[in-house]
């Protein structure tokens, strides 16, 4: 008898949808469009009081070198100023044949460096316990279902976070 549940069963639960339950990461492609304002609407929400609706919002560690690039524009910047980086720790072996695997399934015949650093930020994104990853990424967006190890994660566009954010909200 399992003295916790008072001998019943749990019932599983469905994954929790909300973006306040879990960390949501923000792909840098979002912060190049400055005229964009449902990122900034996004990225206010991470800066709420965690009663008033607060969410997680990180970047990946990756995307560091990115973002300090002389050619990255100031308001670029000044938004991956605004949220939380996440730490760079080794990698084990497992964990770099997932970030091997998600890079053969993002890389078609584009060219690899690139998907490379797109697989390592999906990665980041899963490790992390994201259930949402907020891109423009178009490959990204069209090879989410051939991506085996997202674990009920959901590949969105801002204006899609938003409008599932929203409708929790109430």
């Amino acid at each position: 008898m399992d003295h916790r549940t008072n001998g019943r069963r749990r019932k599983s639960q469905p994954p929790c949808r909300n973006p306040r339950c879990f960390p949501n990461v923000l792909d840098t492609c979002t912060l190049h469009n400055q005229e964009d304002s449902v990122i900034d609407d996004i990225i206010a929400l991470s800066n709420r009081e965690p009663d008033d609706g607060k969410i997680s919002l990180l970047l990946p560690h990756s995307v560091i070198r990115e973002i300090a690039h002389t050619n990255t524009p100031n308001y670029v910047k000044n938004r991956a100023n605004q949220l939380i980086y996440t730490t760079e720790v080794s990698l084990t072996q497992s964990e770099q044949n997932i970030i091997d695997d998600i890079t053969r399934e993002l890389q078609g015949n584009a060219l690899s460096e690139k998907h490379a650093n797109d697989a390592l930020h999906l990665f980041e994104a899963i490790k992390y316990g994201t259930r949402y990853f907020i891109t423009y990424d178009k490959r990204i967006i069209s090879k989410a279902p051939e991506i085996r190890h997202l674990k009920g994660m959901r590949i969105v566009i801002p204006k899609e976070f938003l409008e599932i954010y929203r409708s929790l909200e109430s």
